[in-house]
């Protein structure tokens, strides 16, 4: 049913007394209704909604209501008794306007395959030995099934088991719509955690064209019923679950940030399997509103404590893409997630970056299974859509979303950052393949599969008596203008930093580090961008990107990374800026014409930080200068002959706190310039 004229306005007006999300209007048109993108203007009007219908009738515009949650953005619409240049002018003179944006439409892709497509015949439900559920395909759930190479899986069970199912979290799925009605999803439907952006009202009903079942399949997979008989069961089979339709449209800066902020005192995790194209090509991330969204999410979001967005890395490896350049995957808000096939082999379609922090099982090969979930209804089989073909990382950020809402259930006290900490500490790299890079703490970590995969059952037994993580603190390095032209295609800078040791700033412990970097060069696609940690730690920020020829380089561009995660930033760092072409022999130099790092992360660690990462507790006033520090690192080099796994050996722990004997452990704030 959809609800329009006075009930909408009505129901908006109750929301915004009751001080829970304030639905926007932002784009909520059908899509054949709405006003050309142009004609829809963001502003920022401090003073409430009543200056900003003044403001808004003052230049002759439409007052649309505000965007999302964001207090003092507003929409407006043009009409067409003015040109939109005397808008312009008019906007830009009117003090009361502190900023004002033309929306333009954005390019944003579902991380799915729908192209292949298989629908589940559904049999007679059945009961066995082996299977605690009755639901017809739970045993086809080779991912909580100890189905993967080598017997892993995702530890799931010895969660439930513990009587975690995510019970009282509430998740909400970002994306085409929500079959809410399904009978696998149906019990669990939670109508204040759903909203109808692209339908103006408060059915996420998805359009039943056959290429919107994408957020029905990512609704199951976090929370599909168990025991009812029905398709599967889902991660966090208890969980309350609600859908976002914003992808069902043209999608707007303004659009993104009202799914973004939707209802966040109620809704615990956001669930996103979309960003950019990936192409290979794009260069994209949130616009300022929706970056202001992700900013307000963590720091008001669930009391306080902070919203969980939960987001895809992508899909385009097939193209050489990086989610690296994802400004959605590479947020410090964001937590990234890779997929792994069953073998825990690289799939094809996955994107490498140094901002992804853990990785579930999804789709591989063709022969290789893929996720069990519901799926849109189909005339001849109403009500009993099911699929075993769920693929690509869309599978992985929900799956992952289920997994963080039993943690959620097992501590609602968690921070937004705490459950970052705790993904780094559970996550384990022993089911997956390929290389890996050991930092100074001992963690294995890469930028296919973050620390590794997800363990739910290690994670709920973290949270239990988890400590949360002190202040976040952001930490920035001067912005260095000094002009570098490579040589041989390759420069590097030394950054020497001192964790702004003696300000409110302070960091001892980073969580995510980013290098913001312009470069001018003749072709985007051939830098190669790795930074190199005081500790000896390298991360390689960006890869080379075969298909892209953009000859405008990066401008003030944030790459982000998590390896360093729990090392002092004190020390100098360095910075490697490489022209990788396989064609010319010679290669053009580059030139890197500004520079800086951001250290995200605490100043102090707490007790139970500093015994689950193997760290001393570090106080701030024994940091050494930057110069001790770095002789420090050119004698002490640590060799390891052995691969050390996420739980580092005791043996191996002692070496690191003697040679490094003033690491501390911190963790990470961002924020990101587009």
């Amino acid at each position: 049913m959809r609800y329009h004229g006075s009930f909408l306005t009505a129901y908006f007006l109750w929301i915004t007394l009751a001080r829970t999300a304030t639905a926007s209007e932002t784009g909520t048109r059908k899509l054949q209704k709405s006003p050309s993108s142009s004609d829809r203007i963001a502003v920022h009007i401090v003073g409430g909604i009543q200056k900003a219908e003044t403001v808004a009738l003052e230049n002759g515009l439409k007052f649309a209501g505000q965007i999302g949650s964001l207090k003092d953005y507003y929409l407006l619409e043009h009409t067409s008794r003015r040109k939109r240049s005397t808008t312009v002018q008019s906007l830009s003179a009117d003090p009361d306007v502190l900023w004002f944006e033309l929306q333009q439409p954005l390019t944003r892709t579902k991380r799915d395959f729908l192209n292949i497509e298989r629908r589940l015949p559904v049999p007679r439900p059945t009961i066995s030995d082996d299977a605690p559920w009755r639901d017809p395909f739970y045993r086809q759930e080779w991912y909580l099934r100890k189905g993967g190479r080598g017997g892993w899986d995702m530890n799931v069970e010895n969660a439930w088991r513990r009587g975690f199912s995510g019970k009282g979290v509430v998740v909400s799925i970002l994306d085409d719509g929500l079959q809410w009605n399904h009978p696998d999803i149906s019990q669990n439907y939670d109508h204040l955690a759903s909203l109808d952006i692209n339908g103006n009202d408060f059915d996420p009903t998805p359009t039943d064209d056959g290429q919107n079942k994408h957020g029905t399949r990512c609704a199951g997979v976090v929370a599909a019923v168990g025991g009812n008989g029905v398709c599967g069961v889902g991660v966090a089979f208890n969980a309350s679950i609600g859908g976002v339709r914003v992808l069902d449209g043209e999608i707007h800066d303004s659009t993104e940030a009202a799914a973004i902020s939707f209802n966040s005192q109620h809704i615990d995790i956001y669930s996103a399997s979309w960003g950019p194209e990936d192409s290979g090509k794009a260069l994209d991330g949130p616009g300022r509103l929706a970056q202001k969204a992700f900013e307000d999410g963590v720091r008001t979001g669930r009391k306080g404590l902070g919203s969980i967005f939960v987001w895809a890395s992508g899909n385009g490896g097939k193209d050489d893409d990086s989610c690296s350049c994802d400004g959605y995957a590479s947020s410090i808000y964001t937590i990234s997630v890779s997929s792994a096939a069953q073998d825990g082999s690289k799939p094809w379609y996955l994107e490498e970056c140094s901002s992804t922090l853990t990785t579930t099982y999804s789709s591989g090969n063709s022969w290789q299974p893929s996720v069990i979930t519901t799926d849109l209804n189909t005339p001849g089989n109403f009500f009993q859509a099911c699929t075993n073909q769920h693929t690509g990382t869309s599978a992985s950020a929900p799956m992952a979303a289920g997994v963080l809402a039993l943690a959620l259930e097992a501590n609602r006290n968690l921070t937004w950052r705490d459950l970052q900490y705790l993904i780094v500490l559970s996550s384990n790299p022993e089911p997956l393949m390929d290389d890996w890079v050991i930092n100074s703490l001992g963690r294995r970590v890469s930028n296919k599969f973050g620390y590794g995969l997800l363990d739910a059952d290690r994670l709920v037994q973290l949270a239990m008596f988890w400590e949360s993580v002190g202040e976040h603190h952001k930490c920035q390095t001067s912005i260095n203008r000094d002009l570098r032209r490579s040589e041989n295609g390759r420069t590097e800078v030394d950054i020497p930093t001192d964790g702004c040791f003696g300000t409110p700033d302070t960091v001892r412990s980073v969580e995510h580090v980013q290098a913001i970097v312009t470069i001018q060069a003749p072709r985007r696609g051939n830098i190669v961008i790795t930074l190199i940690s005081p500790r000896g730690t390298p991360s390689n920020l960006l890869p080379r990107r075969s298909q892209d020829d953009d000859t405008n380089g990066f401008f003030e561009y944030p790459f982000s990374t998590v390896h360093f995660w729990g090392e002092d930033p004190v020390g100098t760092w360095r910075l490697i800026v490489e022209y990788s072409d396989p064609v010319q022999k010679a290669p053009p130099s580059i030139l890197l014409t500004s520079w800086s790092l951001i250290f995200y992360g605490v100043e102090n660690v707490t007790k139970v930080v500093a015994e689950q990462f193997g760290m001393p507790l570090v106080r701030t006033e024994d940091v050494p200068a930057v110069t001790q520090v770095t002789q420090q690192l050119t004698v002490a080099k640590i060799v390891r002959n052995s691969a050390v796994g996420s739980f580092p050996a005791p043996s191996f722990l002692l070496t690191v706190m003697f040679i490094q004997f003033y690491i501390s452990f911190p963790f990470s704030n961002f924020y990101m310039m587009l």
